[in-house]
């Protein structure tokens, strides 16, 4: 179980995430970073071609921005040359949206990064795959 907290670092607040919350009715920015996904071969170089994720949106007229940067780049990379790549609009089933990585994605791990800014808005994420191969 995870607890998540909103931080301001401005003006030294932090606040614990509710459930449908935004901040006293003011937009609520969210960032999250996955692991490194090195596949259990660290030394090996990888071709990383798609980015899957499941996730149960809510019907609301948002968005989820995902990012990827290879082998510890400090700078995010677009993913299909746009912020709003996953939409949180239509319905409220669980879906999957396919998320296609440039050509030549090659390295030896991909870090992922999610960012969302919502007053209303809620969703979950159920799974992250990645489809790749080992290039050497």
């Amino acid at each position: 179980t995870f607890i998540p907290f909103a931080q301001d670092v401005d003006n030294d607040k932090v606040w614990q995430v509710d459930v449908s919350q935004g901040l006293n009715g003011g937009t609520m920015a969210s960032e999250w970073q996955t692991a490194k996904f090195d596949v259990d071969l660290p030394d090996r170089i990888k071709n990383f071609y798609n980015v899957y994720i499941t996730f149960k949106p809510q019907n609301i007229s948002e968005y989820i921005t995902v990012k990827y940067r290879l082998d510890g780049d400090s700078s995010w990379s677009q993913i299909g040359a746009t912020n709003d790549n996953v939409s949180l609009s239509g319905t409220d089933l669980i879906k999957t949206t396919k998320l296609e990585l440039p050509s030549n994605v090659q390295g030896k791990f991909l870090q992922l990064q999610f960012t969302h800014s919502s007053t209303t808005g809620t969703f979950d994420i159920y799974e992250i795959k990645l489809e790749f191969d080992v290039f050497n």
